[in-house]
């Protein structure tokens, strides 16, 4: 399997082409409850559900808005690399979700980037596969926790992806951040990924019955956080 690289050059470049189409695309991105900051020399792990073809271009915007100097990778499907190549140099880290050897590799090519530097985010989707934001449970798959002591300590960010049409005809989309976690507070609260990224769908899903076409978020704060201090 070759090596995962994140070349901010490439990137630059692919964005040069891609941003505007994205613009295009979709409509609104709104990204409620950003954390004012996040803890030193740490790797950031983002985890959400999966919606859409862009969900990981939306990860690379949280990215940008917190730490636009870190390189971000991304865990996805080896067949997607094979079919764009181009993925392997924006931080595209393929697996075989049935091949133990291909996990292994991942996990293997994550462990060096923790052991080389500290200044990076991960992305993953545990689903696996694009379902709607009201699906129940999310099913996520097994196989984060083993991301999650290869990137240990690491922050992790759960988030909740949805898109709605609202009065355009390219899609809105809500990504509500979660209060940054860490394993250890996880382990007190017994709160697993999958409950606390479902926890900023259901508070999306909500503020959207309520109020409609007119909910307009103005400030991180119109969401309440995952979980208590």
């Amino acid at each position: 399997m070759k090596r995962a690289v994140f070349n901010p050059l490439v990137a630059r470049g692919f964005e040069m082409v891609f941003l505007p189409l994205r613009n295009f695309r979709l409509g609104e991105i709104r990204i409620l409850n950003l954390p004012e900051s996040l803890p030193a020399n740490r790797p950031v792990l983002l985890v959400g559900n999966h919606v859409s073809n862009w969900d990981g271009f939306l990860f690379r915007e949280i990215q940008r808005r917190l730490r636009p100097d870190w390189p971000i990778y991304s865990i996805m499907l080896e067949e997607e690399i094979r079919h764009y190549p181009i993925f392997r140099w924006l931080g595209g880290i393929g697996i075989h979700p049935t091949s133990p050897a291909s996990i292994a590799g991942a996990l293997r090519r994550v462990r060096e980037l923790r052991q080389t530097h500290s200044d990076f985010f991960l992305s993953y989707f545990p689903q696996g596969k694009i379902f709607p934001s009201f699906k129940r449970p999310l099913d996520f798959k097994g196989g984060i926790d083993l991301f999650i002591r290869s990137m240990s300590p690491v922050t992790i960010l759960p988030v909740g992806l949805h898109l709605e049409p609202m009065r355009k005809l390219a899609p809105t989309f809500f990504l509500s951040v979660g209060k940054p976690v860490n394993e250890e507070i996880l382990k007190s609260t017994g709160s697993s990924l999958e409950d606390l990224v479902q926890g900023e769908l259901d508070k999306l899903h909500e503020q959207l019955a309520l109020h409609g076409e007119s909910w307009n978020p103005s400030s991180a704060k119109t969401l309440t956080e995952s979980i208590p201090a």
